[in-house]
């Protein structure tokens, strides 16, 4: 396992460093930002992807449900500030309060189940679960900013970006958790 890891790793961070570098230039190119505009960036750990291509970084705003890496991306980068997030709760801002929110591989993520809930009972109910959040969530982020940046990982690369697992993202969504389940503690 650690050598195709080591191997995949390698090939991922260059592929992934190209598509991050083309995605930022369309992003800047879209939203043409000024230094006026404020920006909330939803699940960026400690913010170093938007760190990387925002040119106004003391106008962005980071936000996720971890807290370590919000703390650690404000003072490395010197963001506005950092908002910890409930995963279950409306965001925390206003409406309109930023003039871009930013969602890079995160929406996905959003499906209301982790390990302090009951598991679901089947595909049907995963998925039904999982789509009504992420509606609240895309709705939240309408919400709150006047123009935003959604973004999902190509289903079609052969590994999947975050468990480095080759295909599992042709798997239905039920079945990648019931994978990443049996697979957590030994992948």
């Amino acid at each position: 396992m650690a050598a195709w890891n080591r191997i995949a790793g390698k090939f991922l961070c260059r592929q992934l460093r190209r598509v991050r570098r083309r995605r930022a230039a369309i992003f800047l190119r879209l939203f043409q930002p000024s230094p006026e505009d404020t920006v909330l960036d939803l699940g960026s750990e400690d913010g170093s992807e938007v760190a990387s291509f925002y040119p106004y970084p003391e106008k962005v705003v980071i936000a996720d449900v971890n807290e370590g890496p919000l703390h650690r991306g404000v003072e490395t980068y010197g963001f506005a500030g950092c908002v910890l997030l409930h995963p279950d709760k409306p965001l925390p801002f206003e409406t309109a309060s930023f003039d871009v929110v930013l969602c890079s591989s995160v929406i996905e993520h959003v499906t209301g189940i982790d390990s302090s809930v009951v598991p679901p009972r089947n595909a049907a109910e995963y998925r039904q679960h999982a789509e009504r959040r992420q509606r609240e969530f895309a709705e939240e982020i309408r919400r709150v900013g006047r123009g935003y940046w959604v973004q999902t990982p190509n289903r079609r690369f052969p590994i999947e970006a975050h468990s480095m697992l080759p295909w599992i993202q042709c798997l239905s969504p039920y079945r990648q958790y019931q994978a990443s389940r049996a697979l957590k503690h030994i992948w």
